[in-house]
C-alpha cells in the first residue's frame, strides 16, 4: 500500500509595510488592517518553520523502504551471531545493514537455522538504512495481527538521542510482532522465566506519524 505523505511548509512571503505610495487598501479605515495581516502571515511562517515533513503510519501502512540508502562497509561487515540457550534463539545483529543481514540469513538457511528469533537485537540504534521489510520478513516473519506477540526486540539507545530508533524501524519490528524496548543508558535484561526481580519495561508504541528522511534537517 503507498505511504500517504502530507507536508506544511513551503514558502510564504510576507506583506510588505504600507508606504505613501502605497495604494489605500479598499473598505480599510486604518493601517490597523494591515498590521493585523503582517502579524497573521508571521505566525503562519514561524508554525511553518517548526514543522517537518512527514510521513503517516498505521498498522497497515508500511513505508520503511526496501531500498534505502545504503549504509557503511564497516556496518555492513559486523559480526552477527545466532545462539540458542535453553530453546529460546537469540539474534545479535550489531551494526549490520541489509545486506549483511540477507547474506546472514541465506547462510542459516543452508543451516536449517533460519527460525524466528524470541529476542533480536535492533541494528545500529534502529537507523532506518540498516533494515528492510523484506529482510525483516526473511528474519521475523510477516505481519501479523495487531497485539500479537512473536518475541521482543531490544535497541540499544544512548541517552539524549531521541530521533532514535526511526519510527519506521520500531514501527516494522512491532507489525511482524516483535515490540522494541529501548535502552536510552539503561540496561535491559531478556528473560526466559524469573524476572529475579527486575521491573518490567515499557515497549515504543505503534507512531502514527514518523519522520521523512526527504525532508530539511531530518537526519538519515
Amino acid at each position: 500500500m503507498s505511504a500517504a505523505r502530507f507536508s506544511i511548509g513551503g514558502e510564504c512571503s510576507l506583506i510588505a509595510e504600507r508606504t505613501s505610495r502605497t495604494p489605500p487598501i479598499a473598505g480599510a479605515s486604518s493601517s490597523g488592517t494591515g498590521r493585523l495581516r503582517l502579524r497573521s502571515v508571521k505566525r503562519v511562517t514561524e508554525i511553518a518553520g517548526k514543522a517537518r515533513n512527514k510521513l503517516l503510519e498505521t498498522w497497515d501502512i508500511e513505508t520503511l523502504l526496501n531500498a534505502p540508502d545504503p549504509t557503511s562497509a564497516s556496518n555492513e561487515t559486523s559480526v552477527m551471531q545466532l545462539g540458542e540457550f535453553d530453546g529460546q534463539r537469540i539474534l545479535l545483529t550489531a551494526d549490520v545493514g541489509p545486506e549483511g543481514l540477507n547474506e546472514a540469513a541465506d547462510y542459516a538457511a543452508l543451516l536449517g537455522k533460519l527460525k524466528i528469533p524470541h529476542m533480536v537485537q535492533v541494528p545500529h540504534h534502529g537507523n532506518r538504512r540498516n533494515v528492510t521489510p523484506n529482510v525483516l520478513d526473511r528474519w521475523l516473519g510477516g505481519k501479523v495481527a495487531s497485539g500479537v506477540t512473536c518475541g521482543s526486540a531490544i535497541c540499544s539507545v544512548g541517552d539524549g538521542k531521541p530521533e532514535y530508533p526511526h519510527g519506521q524501524v520500531s514501527n516494522a519490528f512491532l507489525r511482524r510482532g516483535y515490540p522494541v524496548y529501548v535502552t536510552r543508558g539503561n540496561t535491559i535484561m531478556h528473560h526466559s522465566g524469573s524476572s529475579r526481580g527486575w521491573p518490567s519495561s515499557a515497549p515504543v508504541p505503534l507512531r502514527t506519524e514518523v519522520e521523512d528522511k526527504a525532508a530539511p534537517g531530518v537526519a538519515a
